[in-house]
């Protein structure tokens, strides 16, 4: 748990992680569902509801319908955001590997018996 806390030169810690990428997943989900709403508002109202012989009759009665090609890009829009909030958690993922990785191979400095400071 060394690598949690540890921060050197020019990072932060693991520890902000959680929080950024919690926000990021808010922030996400809010946009795809507002959009998501506002894709299920296109559409027409179909003031056709009564037909007599084939012939449509306008009529008091009123229902909202999607255009046949509609519920294809509806599936698609869901597709798509489920891949975006995949990426997204991957994202996170790989920022803790990468940063594992980053504190585990540290440059390691030897000291010689004669004094002198090298570099492996």
């Amino acid at each position: 748990c060394d690598c949690i806390f540890s921060s050197r030169s020019g990072s932060s810690c693991l520890q902000n992680k959680p929080i950024i990428e919690g926000a990021f997943l808010f922030v996400f989900l809010f946009v795809a569902v507002i959009g998501f709403m506002i894709c299920c508002s296109v559409g027409f109202i179909d003031e056709f509801g009564i037909r007599i012989n084939n012939a449509p009759i306008r009529s008091l009665q009123r229902s909202f319908k999607f255009h046949w090609w509609w519920r294809p890009c509806l599936i698609f829009y869901s597709l798509v955001a489920l891949w975006v909030l995949e990426f997204i958690i991957a994202l996170g993922h790989w920022v803790v590997s990468y940063a594992v990785c980053w504190w585990y191979f540290i440059e390691i400095i030897e000291i010689d018996l004669s004094g002198e400071t090298s570099q492996i």
